[in-house]
Order: structure tokens, then C-alpha cells, then sequence
């Protein structure tokens, strides 16, 4: 056979002799082959291939357990949320009571040094009994002439309750002299001591006394008022407030305000005993010091009047009445006899003692008599 190659013929130019295969020197593979063992490189901008189904289902399996976990999560964190919630009213609850309780207890002791009952009435008795041990002892004397002129009656009847005519009569008898002393002097400690915050500074004293005035009227307070107990918890709660804190603000500077209340006490003391000394065989200047003290006495009482939050009246009969003694409202001098049902009263020898409200605040319309006034009679 010759190893010539086969001619193929195009359609330009054919050939006589027949054709032939075309012999492909390529290596064509076999059927029967074995694969290759990698896979072909992927082709730049393929599609990707989708994860087997397994794999999906792990993936959903993991964000579900994920979102249960958040869920439990979430409970937990509201449950919380809920507890905390519960504990905080809980604590606001408890507070708001805690609060309470402190009001209460700063509206009964802050500032304010409450004076119970009894020691009130304690104060107040022995008051009582200075002032009657000292017009016993300067006023009850034997004396030769007494000058009565009307310079002397103007000034005692500023104070003193009698009934007209009866002045001479009074003054002239021993034992009645120290009587109608005793009641101008208690009548004195009325108008010029009592509720006029004269322990404090002149100006300041003056300040808290008007204003005090024009509150009790605008909010038509009365004394021993009952009708308005709520506007008289306030004025009386403020009343007390401010004087704690005027007296806090005078003892900043002590020096001064004992200068300030021995001036207080010595004016009063040298008026009064240049009307009155006339009336004692005493020597003035003997008579003056006992004022001094008696008013000093009195001034502090009035200063812790001022600060309870109750409100302290002291009860006096006015003046131009006729009253019939009541035992039930009134009590004679210690050893002095019964009165009948008849008896007038002729002299309120000292004062009696009312309180209205409570160191709470409360209970303004309620009125507790702690002292009787204590009076004499007229002779039947």
C-alpha cells in the first residue's frame, strides 16, 4: 500500500478517484476511558451552586434555635422589667409613708419645741405666783396717805378692769390694793407683752405682729374663731414657722438680743413704777428691779407661745362687763371664800389659759381649757 496521503478535494477542484475517510490525527478518546479525577476550572461569571438541601436545612434549623433563644431571652427581660417595675411602686409607696411620717414628725418638732400641756400649765402657775407674791409684798403695806390723781387713774385704767367709782376705794385698802395691782399688772402683760414678739428686735417684732394682724383678718380668724378651722391651721402652722425662725435668726447674735430684751424690760419697768410707787412704802428702785424680772419671766413665756403650732389664748373678761361667777369657767384665789351662784366679779386676778389645736396641726376647732381665770368677787 502506498504511504502516499490522501488528496481531499474542496468544491474548487475535484478528483477522479474516489473519496476516502479523513484521517483526524487528534487523540480521540475512548468510550471506554477513564474520567478525570478533578473538576474543571469553573468559568468566570458562572452561576453559583446551589448548597446541597441538608445544608439549608441546618441553616434554618440554627436561625430558629437563634429566635427562640431571643425570644426566651425577651420574656425573660420583660418578666424582669415587670419585677423591678412592681419593687420601684413598691419603694415610691413606701416613701411617700416614710415621707408622711416625716412631715408629721417635722411639723411636731422641727423648730417649733413643743411644749406639752403640763409644762405649759407649770410655766404659766408659777408666773401666777410671782406675780402674786409680789404685789402681796410691795402693795399690801400700810400706807399713811396715798395720792390718787388723775395722771395715776389714766394710766391704771389703760389696763386695769374696775368699776367706776371704785378706784379710791381699791387703793386705799390694803389688802384690795394688792388685788387691783395684781390685775393691772396681768392686764399690762396683756397689751404690751402677750403675742408681740417683744423678744425679738423692735422692727422685727413689729413686722411679724402686723402682718400677723392682717392675715387673721383677711382670712377672718378670730380669736378662739371655731368657724374656720382650716384657715386657722394655716395662719397658726406660718405663725409658729416664722417665729422659730425669728428667734433662730435674733440668737445669731446673742449679745444683742439680751440688750434688746433687758431695754424691753427696763422701759416698761421705769414707766410703770413712776406711776405706781406711790402706791408702796417700798423704795422705787426695789420695785423697778422685781418689774424688770417679773416682765423678763413673762417675755420668755411668750416666746414659746409664739412657737407652739396650737394656738395659746389667754382668757381675760372684757372690760365694761357684769359677769356672774361660774364655777365651771372660773376658780376664786386659793383660801378665799365660796362664792355663791350670785357673786359678781369685780377683778380678774390672773388670767385663764386656752388652747385650740394640736402640735399636728390639727384640731383648730376644738378648744381645751388648760387654767381657769382666776377672779375675785364682789361682798354680797
Amino acid at each position: 500500500m502506498s504511504n502516499d496521503p490522501i488528496v481531499v478535494t474542496t468544491e474548487h477542484g475535484a478528483s477522479d478517484k474516489a473519496p476516502e475517510a479523513e484521517v483526524v490525527t487528534e487523540n480521540v478518546a475512548s468510550p471506554t476511558a477513564e474520567a478525570p479525577t478533578t473538576a474543571p476550572e469553573a468559568t468566570p461569571g458562572a452561576a453559583p451552586e446551589i448548597p446541597a438541601t441538608t445544608t439549608v436545612d441546618a441553616k434554618v434549623k440554627e436561625l430558629e434555635e437563634a429566635l427562640e433563644e431571643e425570644r426566651a431571652y425577651r420574656g425573660q427581660a420583660e418578666a424582669d422589667l415587670e419585677k423591678k417595675s412592681n419593687e420601684s411602686a413598691d419603694l415610691r409607696k413606701r416613701w411617700r409613708e416614710a415621707a408622711g411620717e416625716l412631715d408629721r414628725y417635722l411639723r411636731q418638732n422641727q423648730g417649733f419645741n413643743q411644749l406639752t400641756d403640763q409644762e405649759l400649765i407649770q410655766k404659766v402657775s408659777q408666773l401666777r405666783f410671782e406675780i402674786r407674791n409680789f404685789t402681796i409684798q410691795y402693795f399690801e403695806d400700810q400706807i399713811k396717805d396715798v395720792n390718787i390723781n388723775e395722771e395715776l387713774l389714766e394710766y391704771l385704767n389703760k389696763y386695769l378692769n374696775l368699776p367706776d367709782g371704785t378706784y379710791e376705794t381699791y387703793l386705799k385698802t390694803p389688802e384690795i390694793r394688792s388685788a387691783a395691782l395684781r390685775a393691772f399688772f396681768w392686764g399690762f402683760l396683756k397689751s404690751e407683752v402677750f403675742w408681740q414678739y417683744r423678744w425679738a428686735p423692735v422692727k422685727a417684732s413689729d413686722c411679724v405682729f402686723y402682718m400677723s394682724d392682717f392675715i387673721k383678718k383677711s382670712l377672718g380668724i378670730e380669736a378662739n374663731s371655731k368657724d374656720a378651722p382650716d384657715a386657722s391651721r394655716k395662719f397658726h402652722m406660718w405663725r409658729a414657722n416664722t417665729s422659730s425662725l425669728l428667734l433662730e435668726a435674733t440668737n445669731q447674735h446673742p449679745k444683742e438680743a439680751a440688750s434688746n430684751v433687758q431695754k424691753v424690760c427696763a422701759d416698761h419697768a421705769k414707766e410703770m413704777v413712776t406711776f405706781i410707787s406711790p402706791l408702796s412704802s417700798s423704795k422705787p428702785d426695789a420695785i423697778e428691779k422685781q418689774l424688770v424680772r417679773l416682765i423678763n419671766q413673762s417675755l420668755e413665756i411668750d416666746k414659746e407661745i409664739s412657737k407652739q403650732v396650737a394656738f395659746i389664748t389667754w382668757k381675760f373678761i372684757d372690760k365694761g362687763s357684769s359677769l356672774v361667777f361660774d364655777p365651771e369657767t372660773m376658780e376664786l384665789e386659793p383660801g378665799k371664800k365660796k362664792a355663791d351662784e350670785k357673786s359678781t366679779i369685780e377683778l380678774v386676778l390672773a388670767p385663764g389659759l386656752v388652747k385650740s389645736g394640736k402640735s399636728s396641726g390639727d384640731g383648730f376647732d376644738v378648744e381645751l381649757r388648760l387654767l381657769k381665770p382666776e377672779v375675785a368677787c364682789a361682798a354680797t
